[in-house]
């Protein structure tokens, strides 16, 4: 591909492409995660300041000792291709289908030409 505008970091995410100049950051944000994250790490600006400077060398020991220990990021795919997400949204066209073809003016019905004046064909549309 030509121009290498965005990276991919994992093969299991395909909605997971960045900016290639956001890649460095976000790696090293995933691998130093803190619960809570920086907010409320502490107040002083030195301590801050310390955790920001050695953070890319804690990301590193982190993601070596993971790999030592068999223990990788996880390769959960995309919360949209989950498949309770699948039948949720399934279920909500198969809801919409419905209302539009039972409850409204069906727009799917061969005998309707305009739906806004609703009118219908004399005779039946060629498909």
């Amino acid at each position: 591909m030509q121009g290498g505008f965005s990276v991919q970091l994992g093969s299991q995410n395909p909605f997971g492409r960045i900016p290639v100049d956001q890649t460095i950051e976000e790696t090293v944000n995933r691998d130093t995660q803190t619960a809570g994250g920086t907010k409320g790490f502490s107040l002083k600006r030195a301590a801050v300041e310390r955790y920001y400077l050695t953070s890319e060398y804690h990301s590193n020991y982190l993601k070596q000792l993971r790999r030592m220990v068999g223990r990788g990021m996880s390769h959960l795919s995309h919360p949209d291709l989950q498949m309770p997400r699948i039948t949720r949204d399934e279920a909500d066209v198969q809801s919409i289908v419905k209302l539009l073809e039972d409850d409204w003016t069906n727009p799917f019905d061969p005998t309707k030409v305009s739906l806004s004046a609703f009118r219908q064909v004399p005779f039946p549309l060629q498909m």
